[in-house]
């Protein structure tokens, strides 16, 4: 009895975790050719209650992503887990699906693979949200990238630092895969006559939270000297104390040469 009742617990711990990962379960016999589905997995494929057929449920897979579907058995020098990213078209529905599958083959004693057992996730929604983020990601690089506008944020307590692609180039620093640089490698780029005044106005955008815009001079590595204009305010949690400072440099070295040149032959 006891022996029955952890195993009922088991099962009810499995199916509950399954359905707060919205995963369906599916068993293949691929010596039958039947197909065990749990309710979710039916439900997410549009399957009534009834027997499946790996021919059937294979036909709802769009016929680019087929062999994909097939290859982990089809192929002996596979074994042991595999995934696969699919379109699925469910039964009665006319858009496609993107499905998430993780499997685990079994085999016979010649090698041969008799059954795969694994779940599938709908992500269709979240790749459409990821994919959406990465135009307005792109979008937002061109954009900066045509103003000549790089942005930043910096947390004091963690010393997060996040500069975007264009502020990188700007300050011509490589970015070697991270998404800030070190702070002297920022401040080494500051012309000496702006750097204590640059310093002066984070120093008070941090303790004061007063937003500051300043022009200054940067000197690149191999002597250019840039123009820019740099913004920066503070950003305060609930409780009114700051938690991050974030701000804009924009190169404006053509617009301020040509208001120096005019101001000269004034």
């Amino acid at each position: 009895a006891a022996l029955r009742e952890a195993l009922r617990l088991s099962e009810e711990r499995a199916e509950l975790a399954l359905d707060a990962a919205d995963a369906g379960v599916f068993d293949c016999d691929l010596v039958t050719g039947t197909v065990f589905g749990s309710p979710r997995f039916r439900a997410m494929l549009g399957i009534p209650d009834g027997p499946i057929d790996v021919q059937t449920t294979l036909a709802l897979v769009h016929a680019e992503d087929r062999h994909a579907a097939e290859r982990p058995w089809l192929l002996p020098e596979v074994n042991g887990r595999v995934a696969a990213m699919l379109r699925v078209r469910t039964v009665g529905a006319s858009e496609w699906r993107l499905f998430e599958t993780r499997a685990r083959l079994l085999r016979d004693a010649k090698g041969h693979v008799v059954r795969m057992i694994g779940v599938a996730n709908d992500v269709t929604e979240v790749t459409r949200r990821l994919d959406a983020m990465r135009e307005s990601e792109w979008r937002l690089a061109q954009a900066q990238r045509i103003a000549g506008i790089g942005s930043w944020s910096w947390n004091p307590v963690t010393n997060e630092v996040i500069w975007t692609d264009e502020l990188f180039r700007i300050f011509d620093i490589d970015a070697l895969g991270r998404t800030g640089p070190a702070f002297e490698e920022y401040l080494a780029r500051i012309a000496d006559e702006d750097r204590a005044r640059l310093l002066t106005a984070i120093q008070e955008a941090l303790t004061n939270g007063v937003s500051y815009h300043i022009e200054h001079s940067i000197v690149l590595r191999d002597g250019q000297r840039r123009r820019l204009r740099g913004n920066g305010e503070a950003q305060r949690d609930e409780t009114g104390t700051i938690v991050r400072l974030m701000g804009t440099a924009q190169d404006i070295t053509a617009q301020w040469t040509l208001a120096e040149r005019v101001r000269r032959s004034e």
